[in-house]
């Protein structure tokens, strides 16, 4: 199967690469994961996931009520993505702090460095009355400028996924 994949491919300018291809393209893309990004403790209104939730008259399900009170209550806090530090890697697993006037404000869920874009890319939950755009991130020690960027770094009308 290798072989035909390799070799269908050249043409295209395939490369072999690892497993972690997959989570730096997510994070270019601004897809969530599961565990890392989204988890019980955040409302999908927060993880920018609305667009998920249909609470129309259409629609039943479980859980409708209480989504349907967290969302006329508001939301604290939202998922952003991050860049972090210039086009320089950066050795980032998350959990890092991201302060701001010396202060912690969150923690970065998943990160990785971006490829497509060159980039270090983090997200972080902030909060929803934050109105600075540029934070410090802490990186073994070392505080590492960042600030908010779109959602979706790379394609994001997703134009060559259509080509």
């Amino acid at each position: 199967m290798w072989d035909k994949l390799w070799s269908a491919g050249k043409d295209f300018g395939i490369r072999p690469c690892g497993f972690k291809t997959i989570d730096s393209l997510r994070l270019e893309k601004g897809f969530l994961a599961l565990t890392s990004d989204i988890t019980p403790l955040e409302t999908p209104f927060e993880a920018r996931l609305d667009h998920c939730v249909k609470l129309g008259k259409q629609s039943d399900f479980n859980g409708k009520k209480a989504l349907a009170v967290l969302k006329n209550q508001g939301i604290k806090q939202r998922l952003h993505t991050l860049v972090i530090g210039d086009e320089e890697y950066l050795t980032l697993y998350g959990g890092e702090a991201v302060t701001l006037n010396g202060k912690t404000i969150s923690r970065l869920r998943s990160t990785g460095y971006g490829h497509s874009i060159k980039k270090n890319i983090g997200f972080a939950y902030l909060p929803i009355d934050c109105i600075e755009t540029k934070f410090l991130v802490e990186i073994f020690g070392e505080m590492i400028s960042a600030k908010i960027a779109p959602d979706v770094l790379y394609d994001p009308k997703s134009r060559a996924i259509r080509r």
